[in-house]
């Protein structure tokens, strides 16, 4: 059985235009050649804040307003470099994996790149992998492509391995419409797949109550962003708008219709969920729901934030450098070890 190790990872960026936040600058769908923001999580017209926590999420940023660290249950990091750009993962303090950053004109992530090899007796791996983005001219997130492959020595014996991931994303009218994944994975020949579709409902006779003024992500669809691995960081970025801009007006519920194919056999299923918010009197999200599952938005304000040194910065983030070994992670960071038809996942 091959040692892996789960994993996380991670993006940045933000451009924002007039009283709304999270706005695209111009039409983007270019990779790289833009540059970290200096406004992250920021919210401006009458809200006039900055995003401090979503959920399990805490945001803290540095002095020069970019995103400086993120922490997820109190456990898992994710710390933000510049200058060249890196996002350097922790799990539970054990150890540290560091990804290449690029974003397009707008600030918007735009790929994610990690390869790592080694050896450990008989053991030998060597894999690489990446994830990149695209957008439409509003700023919306269009698709997710991801890739990893890797090769090496189980106890001696020659392996190799190849995945990649597809998901698109249908807007309409400022509203997201569909998710689409499609997913596979071959393991010396022999091949697995996953495909699933995501529809969103709209409330239109009360789409007063769903209007998302500032154009936020929900964990109605930033759950969805699967670039890599269970996309916990790529949902953090969404939430203080360095993954292009949320929909117009909530969804009200979804339907996720799912096949997968492994072990020489079919399987498919379906699931909904719904969906319901609250506002702040400022128009910003106080908190989403999932099937009664609440997630909570904190704030606080420029005038405040500015008062601060480090702007929110922890001072006393300092997790400790890995310690252990590392083997196949970047398999992990680009692949979905939480679906059903992973091979690690049923073992």
């Amino acid at each position: 059985m091959r040692k892996t190790f789960k994993y996380y990872l991670v993006s940045l960026c933000i451009c924002l235009m007039g009283a709304m936040a999270f706005v695209s600058c111009s039409s983007d769908d270019d990779e790289g050649g833009g540059s970290a923001s200096k406004g992250a999580g920021v919210i401006e017209g009458k809200a006039n804040v900055r995003v401090t926590k979503v959920g399990n999420y805490n945001f803290y940023y540095d002095s020069k307003g970019r995103i400086d660290h993120i922490d997820y249950r109190n456990k898992d990091a994710f710390h933000f470099k510049y200058n060249p750009n890196k996002v350097v993962l922790y799990e539970e303090d054990d150890f540290e994996e560091e990804v290449s950053v690029s974003y397009n004109s707008n600030g918007y992530v735009s790929k994610f790149e990690a390869s790592t090899s080694g050896k450990d007796g008989k053991d030998t791996w060597s894999t690489s992998g990446s994830a990149s983005y695209s957008y439409d001219g509003k700023g919306h997130l269009t698709r997710i492509s991801s890739q990893w492959k890797e090769t090496g020595t189980d106890d001696g014996e020659k392996y190799s391995a190849t995945g990649k991931v597809n998901i698109s994303f249908s807007w309409k009218n400022d509203l997201l419409v569909s998710i689409v994944e499609d997913e596979s994975e071959t393991d010396d020949g022999e091949t697995e797949t996953s495909k699933s579709v995501m529809t969103y409902t709209y409330d239109t006779d009360k789409q007063e109550n769903y209007f998302n003024e500032y154009l936020q992500y929900t964990p109605s669809f930033s759950k969805e962003l699967e670039g890599m691995g269970d996309g916990e960081v790529e949902e953090a970025l969404a939430y203080i708008g360095l993954m292009g801009k949320g929909p117009q007006y909530l969804p009200a519920s979804s339907k996720n219709e799912w096949e997968e194919y492994y072990d020489g056999r079919t399987h498919e299923g379906s699931s909904s969920n719904t969906y319901k918010y609250g506002f702040n009197s400022n128009g910003t999200i106080a908190y989403a729901t999932i099937d009664g599952t609440r997630y909570n938005y904190s704030y606080t304000t420029l005038e405040n934030d500015k008062d601060d040194d480090g702007l929110n910065a922890n001072k006393y983030f300092a997790p400790v450098k890995q310690t252990g070994k590392r083997m196949n992670i970047v398999r992990r960071l680009f692949s979905h070890p939480r679906h059903y038809f992973s091979s690690e996942s049923r073992k």
